[in-house]
């Protein structure tokens, strides 16, 4: 789990809108003359790129939480939506092994090899979200 908190902070720091991403050249360009032509020209920040690029993705968000309108494999039969019903329900109709054999299965091919290919070439997708995951 460090791996993610560091992950977590890193593009907090790197995205925040707290600092500029030029400081001194921003104040340099606030003091020169508004012109139709930049000053110079500079690599984008990080924010830059997340801020202006073209954004087209999926959310994965199933694969760690389920929903039941997404995965209705993983739940039994008349059980509620949350997802400790499908967990309950699935250890109750199956035992406690083939249940966690079920949801293993389920992390391990919800999404192959081939389906990112086909997101990336095919879809053209520049982002992937698991919505939920980083949530404080």
């Amino acid at each position: 789990m460090g791996f993610l908190k560091k992950f977590k902070a890193d593009m907090k720091s790197a995205f925040s809108d707290d600092q500029p991403s030029y400081p001194a050249q921003q104040q340099q360009q606030s003091q020169m003359p508004m012109t139709d032509q930049p000053a110079s020209l500079q690599e984008p920040s990080p924010l830059d790129v997340l801020r202006y690029r073209y954004q087209h993705g999926t959310n994965f968000g199933s694969i760690f939480v389920l929903e039941k309108w997404l995965t209705g494999s993983m739940y039994q039969d008349g059980s509620d939506s949350a997802e400790l019903a499908a967990v309950t329900g699935n250890i109750k109709a199956m035992g406690l092994d083939a249940a966690r054999q079920k949801f293993e299965n389920h992390w391990e091919t919800y999404i192959s090899d081939s389906d990112l290919d086909w997101l990336a070439g095919q879809a053209h997708c520049t982002s992937l979200v698991w919505v939920g995951l980083f949530t404080s």
